[in-house]
């Protein structure tokens, strides 16, 4: 079992849960989308933006959160053939 619970704010390695990894294939991101409850790779960036912006409210414990399009590498998703 993966967790990047405590991935730290460290860029120096990518820091994605692997399920997102694998969704830089398109193909792959096809076959999930119905699992994250999506029609489309935008719209599951929509979502995300809406943690981002504050439409929705990521989980915090004291004064720490996760960031969201960080765990799901969301600028990769679906860029490889």
């Amino acid at each position: 079992m993966q967790s990047l619970l405590y991935f730290g704010e460290d860029d120096h390695f990518p820091a994605r849960f692997e399920l997102f990894a694998r969704a830089r294939s398109r193909a792959y991101f096809e076959a999930i989308k119905p699992v994250l409850g999506v029609a489309s790779i935008e719209q599951f960036k929509s979502i995300v933006g809406e943690f981002t912006g504050g439409k929705r409210q990521v989980p915090r414990w004291q004064f720490e959160s996760v960031d969201v399009p960080k765990l799901c590498g969301l600028n990769e998703l679906g860029m490889r053939e």
